[in-house]
């Protein structure tokens, strides 16, 4: 009777329940292996109604045959790529910093040879920061993605503040040349100034000794001294001396 037609429906319901859980412990396994990236990509379970019937359309199958690769095996991205020692490149940072323009800016310049805008001190500045030949062999490594430290690694925004210094001017023509010749041309009006007042001052001397008469009265005199003082030597009859020897005068102690 009626004891028999509840336990019937309990029964129902117990059955529905099991389905249930079991599809969503299904559910939950194939969520934690598209995650692990150890299964292929499937298709999304369609609801099913509470029912003990199960439809083989129903089923989960892949999409495709090959699996997506595995995440871990894809190189992670530096935050920045550093090529060159901690010391050279806080200096290199240094000097770019005190230029206060952009890399193309200053590629663009040196291209041109035109260095109105830069001190002689900022131009030697960075005749030092210049790559040397092993530093352009790294550039060229990672840019390739074969770079030891980074391989598989070879996108340029990733470089450091040196770095990208390095590969906007490793293709700029005799680089190091550039840069001796605008600091030479920058220089060369202070260099010819000074050489001119030091060659005035020397004029100056050269002209007050010739016309002191006092002077070559005190030479002439000195030169006697020598002469007595060396009397029965090879030096004893002295004609003159050289400039140097007039230091030693004052070495000379009264007998």
């Amino acid at each position: 009777g009626d004891k028999d037609k509840d336990k019937n429906e309990d029964e129902v319901i117990r059955q529905e329940l099991k389905e249930e859980l079991r599809e969503k412990m299904a559910e939950l396994d194939r969520l934690f292996a598209l995650l692990s990236g150890d299964a292929p990509t499937l298709k999304a379970t369609p609801t099913k109604s509470h029912s003990n019937t199960h439809d083989a359309s129903d089923k989960l199958h892949p999409l495709s045959s090959t699996p997506p690769p595995h995440l871990s095996h894809l190189p992670h991205p530096p935050i920045s790529v550093r090529l060159v020692d901690t010391n050279r490149s806080l200096h290199i940072s240094v000097v770019l910093s005190g230029l206060h323009r952009d890399l193309k800016t200053l590629r663009s310049s040196l291209l041109h040879l035109d260095a109105s805008t830069l001190e002689v001190d900022q131009l030697k500045a960075l005749l030092k920061a210049a790559p040397s030949a092993a530093e352009q062999s790294d550039l060229a490594s990672y840019l390739c993605g074969t770079h030891p430290s980074y391989l598989g690694i070879c996108d340029p925004s990733y470089l450091g503040l040196p770095e990208k210094f390095f590969l906007e001017v490793c293709d700029v023509p005799c680089f190091d040349q550039r840069l001796s010749t605008l600091i030479f041309t920058k220089g060369f009006a202070p260099l010819a100034t000074r050489a001119k007042d030091l060659s005035a001052a020397i004029s100056f001397a050269a002209g007050a000794i010739v016309e002191n008469d006092e002077l070559r009265v005190l030479l002439l005199h000195a030169l006697a001294a020598g002469n007595r003082l060396n009397e029965g030597t090879t030096r004893g009859a002295a004609r003159g001396f050289k400039v140097a020897g007039l230091l030693k005068l004052g070495g000379i102690r009264a007998a």
